[in-house]
């Protein structure tokens, strides 16, 4: 590891920022979250209502969904004609 980011703090985005990445409702992406299909955020805040997520997480989730589209997707011949 380099030792000059070795000491840097985990970076967060709001969920503001995260609409950047995911342009979907919210709605979706916290059934998503339950369903595991999604980083956990952390909550923050006096009552835990602030959620931020790390950058980290949102780039392997990405890489992993990006990995998903990319792979090529085989159909069943059609069943031949009687």
């Amino acid at each position: 590891m380099d030792p000059t980011t070795e000491a840097l703090p985990e970076q967060l985005i709001s969920r503001t920022m995260l609409r950047s990445f995911t342009p979907v409702s919210d709605t979706t992406l916290f059934r998503w979250i339950r369903q595991g299909n999604f980083p956990t955020p952390i909550r923050m805040g006096a009552k835990g209502r602030a959620r931020y997520w790390k950058i980290s997480e949102l780039r392997d989730w990405l890489s992993r969904q990006r990995a998903v589209a990319t792979v090529p997707i085989t159909r069943s011949p059609a069943p031949a004609a009687a």
